[in-house]
């Protein structure tokens, strides 16, 4: 003990002097690593400038340039040249039709910019996220990106941005059908930006008849595009003529004067053809096919309503395809040739159908970037306070052994006193350190539980909708190339409407519980009758209960409980869909109502049963078990888990009675509304 202070003197001595010295080095260098730095950030944007300059020329030489920029920021960590490769190579990806890519893309690099100053950078990515998820289809969700970053343009006064983040949000409001939305836009900048080069002008122009027109103004979208195509060629993007006439055309239509809509939408496929965009040219020829249905030439409007379906097949764009196919099913009608008629409605339903998996699983790729980018965040976050304590304690050091050593410098005595202070210090911080680590640690075992549930959802994910998607695919090109018959086709769509049916009810059960688990969501309770849930449920379900010969009833009396309705209703759909996929023909269902200090629910079946072992395990949390149903339906264990997830928040919780060979009862309970 008589040793111990001298020997830590010296000791916190030459450790000041150390950081003395390494503070002089760091000093004496910085010109040089500020002459590399600089050097670097040069390079960085001269390559992003040569990557733009091939824009219009080639996209390989823009991705060349564009990467290489992208390499060296991503080394030198310059966030602004980071940023403007990464937005480089974003409209790049764009060009190609990478639209998942980009957003998966984006949000890597957004990662980078969240905890710094660079406001405009995070207004930059927002901006072109918006924009790959419009490009895509996904307009819902490209526009609260879109609005956030004007906010931000705003406040920055950068009247570039300013007019294409308004252009691309006006365009949102037309494609979600919110006409009054978008003409406020446009009118906002045709008041605020007097000085318009052709592409604007002519964006503008066809922009607001679209809103006129959703609206019902066809005299003044009419007024409009007639200005517009007054205006002489270097005034406007002759491109937009196409996209003028065909506007026009349908306001003529719907004015009916039919000679000057026929004109229009000829003028607009004219136009198409010049600039070869063969895909441009479907709705144009659908209006003509409206036209001649409209004045009952049906021969007419049937070979222009064939040339469209020809040309969105050639295209593979599925919307078109839509569009074609139902306004060649209504000319057949009107024809009265329904053999063709329903020949060419099986083949609309295809495409609707392919629509709809491709939205879902555009949709499911933006929630999995979504949740990777928030992962991603959190765990940055954990990095940074980890790495925030350790700079902390390096510079409690580096004080602590500067004070030392400038109190050896002045007298021996005052020394120990401050050896005796540091000591005191030191104590207190590794204490403070030991309870940041522990708080440190639990986060971490929390963020892991959280990773190894979102593995095993991706996995389900995975596997049960790859399935169902390559059976559609497979069947897309046994129609498209016309290898197989109706026969085929009816013997095997039952198969296919089941898969789908799964895997709807998959995604359904998968985003409601991916809304129960986002930051800042709250709970709406209030009082609801219980009754009317279980019968709409029983009423949804009659198809599949009648099918597999369930006997079913509800019983109990009308009573109002207190929660949130929407997840009540998914728990009991959940809890009947699971009785009805353990039941077979003869079994029985029963919704019981049971009101006593609460309410209790309870659904009870005589089907298969669930033996001891694996009850305990189902109660468990965060458990994943299904077995296949007594028709072979499968499940991915995602209901259940559900279903406990969302009794917890209603402060309830899932009670199951089974017994294996004689049936299942599950139950839970609600409290009485007031």
């Amino acid at each position: 003990m008589i040793t111990r202070p001298p020997l830590l003197a010296i000791n916190t001595f030459l450790r000041g002097l150390s950081g003395v010295l390494f503070f002089f080095s760091v000093v004496f260098s910085c010109p040089a690593q500020s002459e590399k730095s600089t050097n670097d950030e040069l390079l960085i944007d001269s390559l992003n400038q040569q990557a733009m300059s091939h824009r219009y020329s080639s996209i390989d030489s823009m991705k060349l340039y564009a990467g290489k920029a992208y390499d060296i920021a991503l080394k030198t960590d310059y966030i602004p040249g980071l940023v403007e490769s990464s937005r480089i190579l974003a409209v790049a990806m764009l060009i190609k039709g990478d639209y998942l890519k980009v957003s998966e893309f984006l949000f890597e690099i957004k990662l980078k910019t969240e905890n710094s100053s660079l406001v405009y950078e995070r207004a930059i990515l927002d901006h072109y996220l918006g924009i790959a998820f419009n490009t895509s289809g996904n307009y819902q969700a490209g526009l609260p990106y879109l609005l956030e970053a004007l906010e931000i343009f705003r406040t920055l006064e950068n009247d570039t941005y300013i007019l294409r983040s308004l252009n691309n949000i006006g365009v949102c409001y037309i494609r979600l059908g919110q006409f009054q939305e978008a003409l406020q836009i446009f009118k906002e900048i045709e008041s605020t930006f007097q000085e318009y080069d052709p592409g604007t002008v002519t964006t503008l122009a066809v922009n607001l008849a679209f809103c006129h027109y959703g609206l019902g103004n066809y005299a003044r979208a009419k007024e409009i595009l007639l200005d517009f195509l007054a205006l002489p060629d270097h005034q406007v993007n002759e491109r937009g003529y196409g996209f003028a006439y065909f506007k026009l055309g349908e306001v003529y239509l719907k004015q009916d004067e039919i000679a000057k809509a026929i004109e229009a939408f000829n003028f607009s496929i004219s136009t198409y053809k010049k600039f070869q965009s063969m895909n441009d040219m479907v709705e144009p020829l659908v209006g003509l096919a409206r036209v001649y249905m409209h004045i009952s030439n049906y021969d007419v409007a049937d070979n222009y309503a064939d040339r469209a379906v020809q040309l969105a097949e050639e295209s593979g764009n599925l919307n078109h395809q839509k569009l074609a196919l139902k306004t060649c099913y209504e000319v057949c009608k009107l024809r009265k040739d329904y053999q063709r008629a329903l020949r060419v409605h099986e083949e609309y339903r295809v495409v609707l159908d392919s629509l709809v998996a491709t939205q879902q699983t555009a949709e499911m790729g933006r929630i999995t970037a979504q949740y990777e980018f928030s992962q991603q965040k959190n765990r940055l976050i954990l990095e940074q306070k980890e790495e925030q304590l350790e700079n902390e304690r390096i510079l409690n050091n580096q004080k602590l052994a500067i004070q030392i050593t400038i109190v050896v410098i002045i007298v021996i005595i005052i020394l120990m006193f401050f050896i005796y202070r540091s000591y005191t210090l030191k104590v207190k911080g590794n204490r403070l350190l030991k309870e940041k680590n522990e708080e440190i640690l639990h986060q971490r075992d929390e963020l892991d539980q959280t990773n190894r549930i979102k593995n095993k959802l991706f996995s389900i994910i995975a596997h049960d909708l790859r399935s169902p998607i390559n059976t559609l695919d497979g069947l897309l090109y046994l129609v498209r190339n016309k290898i197989t018959n109706n026969e085929d086709l009816e013997a095997v769509m039952p198969k296919l409407i089941n898969s789908f049916d799964h895997t709807s009810d998959l995604l359904n059960n998968l985003l409601s519980w991916a809304t129960s688990q986002m930051e800042g969501y709250t709970l709406e309770l209030r009082s609801f009758n219980i009754k009317d849930i279980l019968v709409k449920i029983i009423e949804d379900s009659r198809a599949r209960l009648d099918e597999k010969g369930i006997l079913y009833s509800v019983e109990g009396k009308d009573v109002h409980v207190y929660a949130e309705p929407d997840m009540i209703q998914i728990v009991c759909r959940n809890l009947l869909s699971n009785a009805i996929k353990y039941c077979q023909t003869g079994d029985e269902i029963k919704l019981k109502i049971k009101i006593e200090e609460h309410v209790c629910i309870k659904v009870i079946d005589t089907g298969a049963g669930i033996p001891k072992d694996k009850v305990e395990v189902l109660l468990s949390d965060n458990t994943f078990i299904s077995t296949k149903g007594t028709d072979g339906e499968k499940g991915s264990g995602l209901g259940l888990m559900i279903c406990k997830d969302l009794l917890i928040k209603n402060d309830s919780h899932l009670e199951i009675v089974s017994k294996e060979g004689e049936g299942s009862s599950f139950s839970f309970c609600l409290s009485k509304a007031d």
